[in-house]
């Protein structure tokens, strides 16, 4: 008897909510997983896989040529709303804006995923505040958060 080869051409399936949910879940998993094994190997090397991820973040921004603080938050909110499905509201003017993560799914992820320590929470909103304050001085604004009440928010001010 000969076995008949059967080819089936797959096509995409999933709802959006559920590729953005996968992929919140895939960047949390990675990021998490590649920090913690970086992080035993030496300062220096967290350092240069910090300052990699933030010049590949970078790169992403400086071509959607952003001009001004609410360009900033525009761009920054619909890259998280639309890959991972993140709910973010926006406001402010062309000197200063602002964005708020009313729910991050990045964040979930990650403590649903990888169950971080307080110690480790914390060590992940200073990089985030680090990383936010480069965002803004490579666009020549001043970028700060605040975290509060589980919800993330960002400004930048020229």
């Amino acid at each position: 008897m000969t076995a008949t080869i059967q080819k089936i051409e797959l096509k995409p399936t999933w709802t959006m909510s559920k590729v953005q949910g996968e992929v919140a879940n895939m960047k949390a998993q990675m990021c998490f997983t590649a920090h913690s094994v970086i992080e035993k190997l030496s300062p220096e090397a967290l350092t240069e896989y910090t300052n990699k991820m933030t010049e590949m973040k970078l790169g992403y921004f400086t071509k959607l040529n952003v001009k001004t603080p609410m360009d900033l938050v525009k761009a920054f909110g619909e890259y998280e709303v639309n890959l991972t499905g993140s709910n973010i509201e926006i406001y402010g003017t062309d000197t200063e804006a602002g964005l708020t993560f009313k729910t991050c799914a990045s964040w979930q992820a990650t403590k649903e995923l990888m169950n971080p320590t307080v110690a480790k929470e914390k060590e992940m909103m200073e990089n985030m505040n680090s990383f936010i304050g480069k965002l803004g001085k490579h666009f020549g604004f001043t970028g700060t958060t605040k975290f509060e009440n589980e919800m993330l928010t960002v400004t930048f001010t020229k």
